[in-house]
């Protein structure tokens, strides 16, 4: 081979390598194609599975926390460009960095949890009053009682004040640095007290059924609130354990465990609805 041949075969192979790698990049999802630049080769570079989805590398919650610094409403895949491994982030909330903005994001996990316990504990509400009659709807075991349909407007009500709280309250409130000591054990300790019906609790007056919601408009309501907190949970990024509120019995929680408190109060009600149903004078 001469050294002109030599030379068109050393362009050709390159210009062969760049049209490769251009067409491999074209292939890639939108967020991939950009971090090409920054090294990436596949969805590993920010996540733990090559398919991507839940579960980020040091280098994804790099990106998480820096959209919470910057107050964005997406991931920037520029912002690479100041990425170092180890590298301290300041946040606007008082210098915490990356480690510590992404130990406050929902773990894949703790969605999970979160969601199945949405869903179980609608499902167990719909089955328990889906074929109840108006006078077992109505019945209510003693005066100073609860009936099916008081229960129920209760968990809807209650649905709907702990949304709003979340919403305004919790998420909205400056990111606690303590957070993690300071709502340690709360989730075991929301678990076991609110399914214990032996322990019992006063509502607050705004959390007190008017006893006139009837039974296909508590289930209409019902699906369409269930709905819109399901879909919350499925699509919330943020550092919600760093965000505390106080509860007027479990004081400080942090933004997960009064996300939780939804799912696991519509359960002890659960608990109360069959209590209802198992009495001695119940309509059959």
């Amino acid at each position: 081979m001469t050294k002109r041949q030599l030379r068109i075969t050393v362009v050709v192979c390159g210009l062969l390598l760049m049209l490769s790698s251009a067409l491999r990049a074209s292939s890639y999802p939108p967020f991939l194609r950009q971090a090409v630049k920054f090294g990436a080769q596949d969805c590993t570079f920010c996540h733990l599975k090559p398919e991507g989805g839940e579960g980020w590398n040091e280098r994804g919650k790099w990106l998480i926390a820096e959209r919470d610094r910057r107050k964005a409403d997406s991931i920037d895949v520029e912002w690479l460009a100041d990425y170092k491994p180890g590298k301290p982030v300041d946040t606007a909330g008082g210098g915490k960095n990356s480690a510590g903005s992404a130990a406050a994001t929902l773990t894949s996990e703790e969605r999970a949890k979160l969601i199945k316990l949405l869903e179980d504990s609608r499902d167990e509400t719909l089955k328990a009053v889906e074929n109840l009659s108006d006078a077992q709807w109505n019945y209510k075991p003693a005066p100073d009682k609860w009936s099916v349909g008081e229960v129920s407007e209760h968990i809807l009500l209650s649905e709907g004040l702990i949304t709003t709280l979340l919403k305004e309250r919790v998420l909205t409130a400056p990111e606690n640095p303590d957070w993690a000591s300071k709502t340690e054990g709360k989730t075991e300790l929301l678990e076991k007290a609110l399914l214990n019906r032996e322990q019992k609790a006063q509502a607050p007056e705004q959390l007190k059924p008017a006893g006139k919601l009837t039974r296909a408009e508590f289930i209409t309501r019902f699906k369409e609130a269930r709905e819109k907190t399901i879909k919350a949970a499925e699509e919330n990024n943020q550092p919600v354990k760093a965000h505390t509120f106080d509860h007027p019995v479990f004081k400080t929680m942090n933004g997960y465990q009064w996300m939780l408190l939804l799912p696991l109060h519509n359960m002890r009600h659960n608990l109360q609805i069959n209590e209802v149903k198992a009495s001695a004078g119940f309509p059959k």
